[in-house]
């Protein structure tokens, strides 16, 4: 289980899913990596520091990765799809424990720090940088350290400034040192506090501010702050940020946790001596090496224990966790760094209305400078106590009580992935008529003595064990046999009802086009047939997703689609089994294409857009045809397949957050059921001596086809 530390910088996102990494600008985030942390998704974001003064992105772009725990071991990880970053040694404790605690990002290259044990069993702070490769960064002459921040140095390309701690036997200390991107130099490492146990947990985005505790000893020490010149590499004085705390309160400590960008606020958490820890946040003049008073933020409730862990990039927005010693509780208050006042201090609400469910934040962050809304990120059990990263969005400008929303990452996008996805959903739409009024062979049909067919059709189909869903088809077609050849064609409308997760709901619905070609082979009994759909789709959707107290939101939003579908299929040679009974083999392989229109959604608290998507499915079918001629106007059919999905999962989406503007996703592909059976019954029957209906029913395993479709024709011979 990671400490309350571990994500102090780390920026939680919405998603489920990842993206590869890319260049960035001033204005770009990009996302690195999801990471299951005990049953939690965490997504870490990457933000490179403004150029524009007038324009600043984000709050303290110095950001984090995270770890993965595996048989209670922990593996560092980011970047792509469960991606684990390489570790110091072969093969310590079975396995090479690690975990990344930070990353920092410049102009076009970035850097994570943390932690690898080496084959000899000791904890190292380690860089990785260049190519991902593992830099150990030493010790100052102990056995161990952590990396816990960096910062480019603005003032020399390439290079990154490194903080942590050495940790000895009987005390630690506070370290200093940088990294060359481009060389995969590691620079000497130097203490920040010789004459004291110290460590230092952050670093300002800027560089130029260090943070963390001193004089740690017997389990006490003070919150400190040290200056340093990123074009010199010279460490300023040790700055005491705690005038309470003294050595005498062996009970007393205080501790820094998080710099604001430009290291002018500094936020952490203190105990005096004895009474519970109270979040604080206090200024800090880098110039001066001067400190303002402490400012004490309280507990949500008067006795409750509280700590600072991020800050916004003005300072303005402190975040945490507040214990009454059961359950915690993140937070949010307002700061005022120039009267050094704070507001209340709020309770951010749960995913569920049980008193019980813990949470906690880690940082805020604003999209751009002036604006009113932040992003608050940390996790959120829900009603079952199953812990989920969560983000919420807080305008503190709305008056005594800000409005506040909360949406669990897992769940943002999960209404619209699987069966319930855009794309699957057109997929089975064209797979109605295709085997539906279409499931066999135009050839197969009785001619009724003429050369020409006309016929108007109507399919349905519904699902209710994958997805909830209602599809209906009609179309008119006509055919017409050359001798050995009968070729049609249709025209049709369908469309497509689906119950999304939260109360949402989805309407597809356009025309498609139908044309079909069958020959019969040499031995007068095989019928060798190519079918293929064009359509042209729009998709209106209303999206749920949960957000505060275990209430949703609803974000709408609609796009076009196209299709495509080409069938080939064998039936045939035919077997006579009885008086009257005939079985037939067949086999078939469908080739479909389906692409979406990139949109945006709107009317919700987090919007999205959706870029565009594209998925190619493929699959076979094999089975039976028994065929029974009740008398000379009725013919009974009964038929038997099995059905085989080449593709193994659907295809991945990604957009970005609308209304916060720096919040992206990218979510993999559900895995589709690969196997399914299907059984059908069809009744002909001659009306007249030129009219047949036609009747069809279909019952189907689980997997991508309907659990239960029908399609019924009227036929006119001509």
């Amino acid at each position: 289980m990671f400490n309350q530390k571990f994500l102090s910088t780390a920026s939680v996102a919405l998603a489920v899913g990842l993206l590869a990494p890319s260049r960035s600008s001033a204005a770009d985030v990009t996302w690195l990596d999801s990471v299951k942390i005990d049953g939690v998704f965490y997504r870490f974001m990457k933000a490179p520091p403004a150029t524009d003064a007038s324009v600043i992105y984000f709050g303290n772009p110095i950001q984090g990765c995270g770890s993965i725990t595996d048989g209670g071991l922990e593996s560092a990880f980011m970047f792509l799809n469960d991606f684990t970053l390489p570790a110091l040694g072969a093969n310590a404790f079975g396995h090479n424990a690690s975990r990344a605690y930070n990353t920092s990002v410049g102009a076009d290259s970035g850097v994570v720090t943390g932690y690898s044990y080496n084959d000899s069993g000791f904890k190292r702070a380690v860089v990785w940088g260049g190519d991902y490769g593992i830099f150990d960064l030493g010790t100052l002459g102990s056995n161990e350290s952590e990396a816990r921040g960096s910062a480019e140095n603005s003032s020399k390309a390439g290079e990154y400034i490194i903080v942590g701690t050495s940790i000895g036997v009987s005390t630690s200390t506070a370290f200093v040192t940088t990294f060359g991107f481009a060389t995969g130099n590691v620079g000497t490492m130097r203490s920040l506090d010789p004459s004291n146990a110290s460590e230092a947990n952050a670093i300002s985005s800027d560089g130029t501010v260090i943070i963390g505790r001193s004089s740690i000893v017997e389990g006490y020490g003070k919150a400190m702050a040290v200056t340093y010149d990123p074009a010199s590499g010279n460490i300023g004085s040790i700055v005491s940020l705690d005038d309470v705390v003294a050595p005498s309160l062996s009970n007393g400590y205080s501790r820094a946790n998080a710099v604001s960008m430009l290291g002018s606020v500094i936020v952490g958490g203190r105990s005096p001596g004895g009474d519970p820890e109270q979040a604080f946040a206090i200024t800090f003049n880098k110039l001066s090496g001067t400190h303002g008073e402490i400012c004490i933020l309280g507990g949500i409730n008067y006795t409750d224990r509280s700590w600072a862990n991020g800050v916004s990039w003005d300072g303005k927005i402190v975040v945490g966790g507040s214990s009454n010693g059961t359950t915690t509780r993140a937070f949010a208050v307002t700061y005022d760094p120039i009267t050094n006042t704070h507001g209340t201090m709020r309770a951010l609400p749960s995913l569920g209305a049980n008193t019980n469910n813990n949470s906690e934040a880690f940082g805020s962050f604003e999209t751009s400078s002036g604006s009113s809304a932040n992003v608050i990120f940390g996790y959120s059990e829900n009603d079952d106590l199953i812990k989920h990263a969560a983000v919420w969005t807080l305008d503190y400008t709305a008056g005594p009580d800000p409005k506040v929303y909360m949406v669990d990452t897992t769940e943002w996008m999960q209404s619209l992935s699987g069966p319930s996805g855009i794309l699957p959903i057109v997929t089975s739409l064209t797979s109605l008529p295709m085997e539906g009024a279409h499931h066999r062979p135009l050839m197969s049909l009785d001619a009724m003595g003429k050369t020409s067919q006309v016929w108007v059709t109507g399919d349905f189909g519904a699902r209710s064990r994958t997805s909830d869903s209602h599809t209906t088809s009609g179309e008119a077609g006509v055919s017409r046999t050359f001798g050995n050849v009968v070729a049609g064609v249709a025209a049709g409308y369908g469309e497509q009802n689906n119950d999304l997760l939260f109360g949402g709901a989805s309407h597809v619905s356009g025309q498609y086009f139908l044309g079909e070609v069958d020959t019969r082979l040499p031995d007068n009994q095989s019928i060798l047939s190519l079918t293929a759909m064009f359509g042209s789709w729009k998709s209106a959707s209303s999206r749920g997703y949960g957000i505060s107290g275990g209430l949703t939101d609803y974000s709408q939003g609609s796009t076009n689609l196209n299709s495509a579908s080409v069938r080939l299929r064998l039936d045939g040679p035919s077997f006579k089994m009885v008086d009257r009974v005939t079985i037939t083999p067949f086999t078939s392989f469908t080739w479909s294409s389906v692409s979406v229109d990139a949109y945006d959604e709107s009317g919700g608290s987090f919007d999205a857009h959706f870029n565009d998507q594209k998925h190619i499915s493929r699959e076979g079918r094999l089975g039976l045809t028994s065929k029974f001629t009740l008398n000379p106007d009725t013919t009974l059919l009964a038929t038997a397949e099995w059905i085989h999905r080449f593709d193994k999962t659907e295809s991945a989406f990604s957009g970005t957050d609308i209304d916060h503007g720096a919040l992206a996703f990218n979510v993999s592909g559900a895995v589709i059921t690969a196997n399914q059976a299907r059984f059908g019954f069809d009744v002909d029957h001659k009306l007249t001596a030129d009219t047949m209906l036609n009747l069809t029913v279909h019952v189907s395993g689980v997997g991508p086809s309907a659990d239960v479709s029908g399609a019924l024709s009227i036929r006119r011979a001509f």
